[in-house]
């Protein structure tokens, strides 16, 4: 099962799962041939996890994938975020923190549906 608190980990971690797959990328060609197979091995699941977190939010509406993306992906502040909003003549958002908060709010519930459909795995709040 997982909570939402893991579902936020799960976005915020992409930054880390990038830099990783950088390093190990920088340091292939200096490894060993036996240990470049444990790397590789590495390498090819934070591409898959990173592949995971880039996709699961396809399944939102616009809206709720721009907060997801700029909130937790990017780890935008919301004032910025709202900023941003505020400054795009073209967007039809709400710009205010608490409407940007229920947008997320109903992200969640999206993933909860997604998960369970699609996935089988229950989250728990």
């Amino acid at each position: 099962m997982m909570t939402e608190q893991q579902i936020c980990e799960l976005f915020i971690s992409r930054r880390c799962l990038e830099a990783e797959l950088a390093i190990i990328n920088v340091c292939f060609k200096e490894l060993v041939l036996a240990d470049k197979a444990e790397y590789l091995s590495k390498y090819c699941l934070l591409e898959r996890k990173i592949a995971v977190i880039d996709n699961l939010h396809k399944f939102l509406p616009d809206d709720e994938q721009f907060v997801i993306q700029k909130h937790l992906v990017e780890g935008i502040l919301w004032s910025d975020i709202s900023e941003m909003i505020y400054s795009d003549e073209n967007s039809k958002l709400p710009y205010d923190k608490r409407s940007l908060q229920r947008i997320k709010a109903k992200a969640f519930i999206g993933y909860t549906n997604l998960f369970i459909a699609v996935l089988g795995i229950t989250l728990i709040s």
